[in-house]
């Protein structure tokens, strides 16, 4: 069982994940190949949108250091792989 401060990341988390918004960051992760945050400004898109082919017609981003690092919690605290993943993914954003 997920604990409630985890449940409230991964909630806001799964809201974010669907706009166009996480795609941007996903084709500039791709494009750009770096470990930096990715701070989109803005964006322009043909309203097309595939997890795994986002297409955009322009993307302006930032980028920055990772000087702040996510805290992630014991595997062991979870009863599956995918929750663990999932609580983590939703970590990382919360710090970005």
């Amino acid at each position: 069982m997920i604990n409630l401060k985890f449940k409230r990341y991964l909630d806001k988390y799964k809201q974010y994940a669907k706009t166009p918004e996480s795609f941007a960051v996903l084709f500039m992760k791709e494009h750009l190949g770096t470990a930096k945050w990715i701070k989109i400004i803005d964006y322009d898109s043909d309203g097309y949108f595939d997890f795994n082919k986002p297409k955009f017609c322009f993307v302006k981003c930032s980028l920055f250091e990772k000087k702040i690092r996510p805290k992630y919690p014991a595997k062991s605290d979870f009863t599956s792989d995918d929750e663990y993943i999932q609580v983590c993914r939703a970590i990382t954003w919360e710090t970005a």
